[in-house]
């Protein structure tokens, strides 16, 4: 019972320093940078939350289950799969150092070190998840949430200079305590030799990793590019004002996936996998949660607007249609869950690929040009597109039970 209490104690403590953290960072952030630099400081963490997906080519999904597969047969076939994945990490990592520090820059080498350390520590929580160490994968997870925001409270006690390339350098500070915390774990699970990379094992699963990134890694990347396609456009076609301007709504927009994902889809996800929730009632309660958050979050805008953030008053209406987008974004993880709970999951990739085709497509269409109102529309075309693709495919596997 005591061990159970500290779980649920553990998974409150993470979900609720993901959201702290969150609105924190913003306030914070927002508060001290120029708009101009804020849209600068979005356009790394867009890189950042990409990239996490881009040097992992998404082999978790085989490697994980196998963990899962093979645990009860005991812990040294868990430990060949590990550090045969891990290898394949290892390997990126390196190139990517190498690449960063002789070729471009010292910050730009700090980003990476955040890049590799992010995805370091949110695999090996994968992997503890796996192997029936949910406490420690909470706490890990909790860390990396908590850790950045609060260096940076303690910092602007002690200071009230606050620059882009500063908050990079306190990022990279806590991500390498973050990063020695995930390392301590995973030796303490699986012993000092689970660091040691296993080649041949890659040439084993070598079919199995490909079919692993042929399925899902488009997908990840199609749904990555949607949920930051506005920024992205922004970063490349219009004003670094106007791009301050588009993140700093898609910021307090993007809280209504946020929160679906960090406190809807843990507690009922588990329900519809194992046919304790019907998909109906599945769809209802999901419903009510995003339309609850997005009344809310629709108020909190308008007020932070109107008398803390003055500067973007003017793009209230703008602000807005962002957060509706992002709240048609989440309807169709909705349908997206549904998919992944009733299906083999042979479809899921298909809404976010071909979101990703028409953000191609109309990138070509604003070459010679486009104006901050113009992007939105694109951005809530792809979001609609993206619902209604998963939408379909969510009725096609309902009708053919597949």
């Amino acid at each position: 019972m005591l061990q159970l209490n500290s779980l649920a104690l553990a998974l409150a403590l993470t979900r609720a320093g993901i959201i702290i953290s969150r609105f924190f960072l913003f306030f914070y952030i927002a508060k001290r940078l120029s708009v101009e630099e804020f849209g600068q400081y979005n356009l790394y963490i867009v890189f950042l939350s990409i990239g996490v997906f881009v040097i992992g080519f998404d082999v978790y999904n085989f490697f994980n289950k196998e963990v899962a597969r093979v645990f009860a047969s005991g812990i040294e076939k868990v430990k060949y799969l590990l550090r045969t994945q891990f290898s394949l990490y290892y390997f990126v990592y390196i190139i990517l150092l190498i690449i960063t520090f002789y070729y471009i820059g010292t910050l730009e080498f700090f980003i990476i070190f955040i890049l590799i350390s992010e995805h370091f520590v949110q695999e090996v929580s994968r992997v503890l998840n796996f192997v029936d160490e949910q406490l420690m994968s909470a706490l890990l997870i909790f860390a990396r949430s908590v850790f950045y925001p609060l260096l940076l409270l303690i910092f602007s006690f002690y200071s009230g200079d606050v620059s882009l390339s500063l908050l990079i350098y306190l990022w990279t500070a806590s991500n390498g305590l973050v990063l020695l915390f995930s390392i301590v774990f995973f030796v303490k699970k699986f012993g000092i030799t689970i660091l040691i990379p296993r080649i041949r094992g890659i040439n084993r699963y070598k079919k199995n990793i490909f079919y692993g990134c042929l399925v899902f890694f488009p997908g990840s990347i199609g749904f990555k590019v949607v949920e930051f396609q506005d920024r992205i456009l922004a970063s490349n076609f219009l004003s670094d004002f106007d791009l301050g301007i588009i993140s700093f709504f898609s910021s307090l927009a993007s809280i209504i996936p946020t929160l679906y994902l960090t406190i809807f889809i843990p507690l009922r996800l588990p329900n519809l996998i194992n046919n304790k929730l019907n998909f109906h009632s599945f769809l209802k309660e999901s419903l009510f949660f995003l339309v609850i958050f997005f009344v809310l979050i629709l108020v909190l805008v308008n007020f932070l607007v109107i008398y803390l953030y003055t500067d973007y008053e003017h793009f209230l209406i703008l602000g807005f249609c962002l957060i509706a987008t992002q709240f048609i974004i989440s309807l169709s993880l909705v349908f997206h869950y549904i998919i992944y709970a009733l299906s083999d999951c042979r479809y899921i990739s298909l809404p976010p690929f071909l979101v990703l085709l028409f953000t191609f497509v109309m990138s070509f269409y604003m070459e010679s040009g486009a104006d901050i109102f113009e992007i939105v529309v694109v951005f809530t075309s792809s979001s609609f597109l993206l619902l209604a693709s998963r939408f379909f495919i969510f009725k096609y596997c309902v009708s053919k039970d597949c």
